[in-house]
C-alpha cells in the first residue's frame, strides 16, 4: 500500500515533468529525450562525506535529458538529475544528498555509466535540480551548501515547486553562489552576524534574497 505521502511526493514530481515537457514542445531547438521518474533507473552509489568513506545508495526522484539542436546541425545534450524537497527530511539531509552527487560526478561512475572513462568525468557533466516547497527552504540549504566544505557553489541549482510547475526554462533558478554573492556583506551574511541557537525564521531575508538574487535560466532558450 502506497501512503499518502509518497503518492502526494509522487503527483508533484509528475507535475514538474509534465511542466518540463510543455516547456520543451515550445522552443524550436529543444528536445526531451529522457526524463524518467523511476528511481530504480537512475539509482547509483557515492561516498556520503564524513562517513569515512562509507558508500550509500542514492535514489533521484528524476533524471533529463534534453537535446540541443544547433544551428550548424549539430547536437548537444544537457543533462539533470531532479530532487523533489518533501519538507520532511532534514536540512543536513539535503546537503548530504547533495554532495553525493558531486561525489557521482567527480568520481567518474556517472562518465562510465555513459560509456566513459573515470578520467574523462569532465565530459559527462551534469547538473543536480533542487526544487523545494519554499523560497525559505531553498535559501536554508543555499547558506549550508555554501558554508560546507568543500563547498557546493554552482553543481546544485535550487528553485521552488511553483516555479518549477509554470515555468521550469525561465530565469527561476538560483546557485548557493549567488546566494552567497547576494548576502555578502549583508545582515544576511552567515559569516558575519552572531552564531543562533536552534532554528530561526528569517523571513526578512527570504523577502530581501527574492527580490536582489539573480536567476538564471536553465536552457539558453
Amino acid at each position: 500500500v502506497v501512503s499518502p505521502i509518497t503518492l502526494s511526493h509522487e503527483l508533484e514530481v509528475m507535475d514538474v515533468k509534465t511542466a518540463f515537457h510543455s516547456a520543451i514542445r515550445g522552443t524550436k531547438t529543444f528536445s526531451v529525450v529522457e526524463f524518467t521518474t523511476w528511481p530504480l533507473l537512475n539509482q547509483f552509489t557515492a561516498k556520503r562525506p564524513g562517513r569515512d568513506g562509507e558508500e550509500v545508495l542514492v535514489k533521484p526522484d528524476g533524471f533529463i535529458r534534453i537535446h540541443e539542436t544547433e544551428a550548424d546541425d549539430g547536437l548537444s545534450e544537457h543533462t539533470f538529475f531532479f530532487e523533489l524537497d518533501r519538507s520532511t527530511e532534514t536540512l543536513d539531509t539535503l546537503v548530504s544528498r547533495a554532495l553525493c552527487y558531486l561525489d557521482y560526478y567527480k568520481s567518474g561512475h556517472f562518465a562510465v555509466k555513459n560509456g566513459g572513462k573515470p578520467t574523462a568525468f569532465r565530459e559527462y557533466p551534469f547538473r543536480v535540480l533542487m526544487v523545494f516547497k519554499t523560497a525559505e527552504r531553498r535559501n536554508n540549504i543555499a547558506e549550508l551548501l555554501v558554508k560546507n566544505i568543500p563547498p557546493v557553489l554552482t553543481h546544485a541549482w535550487l528553485s521552488t515547486q511553483e516555479e518549477a510547475t509554470k515555468s521550469p526554462l525561465g530565469a527561476i533558478w538560483v546557485t548557493p553562489a549567488d546566494y552567497r554573492t547576494t548576502v555578502k556583506g549583508t545582515a544576511f551574511d552567515s559569516e558575519s552576524r552572531e552564531p543562533q541557537s536552534g532554528y530561526q525564521r528569517q523571513t526578512a531575508r527570504d523577502v530581501w534574497i527574492e527580490k536582489k538574487i539573480p536567476k538564471r535560466s536553465l536552457l539558453s532558450t
